[in-house]
């Protein structure tokens, strides 16, 4: 009964969780994205002069630099690829604190 009440609520207004998302101006990705991000690709919205990476095995003054002097907190954690190996997926590592 509940749910129901929950659904009959949800086709007349926001639902409760989106209610709260809006009023502590949480930032939140929708579902769906805008029709004009559909062609958009990583090379329309990426600048090859600050790229910043790590690697897996790195010293912690080298992350500790890094942190300083960058504005932002996603950095791509990469391999060197030797020859004969197959490169893997870099994997995103996002600041804590």
């Amino acid at each position: 009964m509940l749910q129901v009440a929950k659904w009959v609520g949800d086709y007349f207004n926001a639902g409760i969780y989106d209610t709260h998302i809006e009023l502590k101006k949480t930032p939140f990705l929708e579902w769906e994205s805008p029709r004009q991000l559909d062609k958009l690709v990583a090379k329309d919205v990426m600048s090859t002069k600050n790229l910043t990476y790590l690697y897996p095995i790195t010293r912690v003054r080298s992350v500790v630099q890094l942190l300083r002097t960058t504005s932002h907190s996603g950095f791509l954690v990469v391999s060197p690829v030797r020859p004969g190996s197959i490169p893997s997926v870099p994997k995103s590592v996002k600041q804590v604190g």
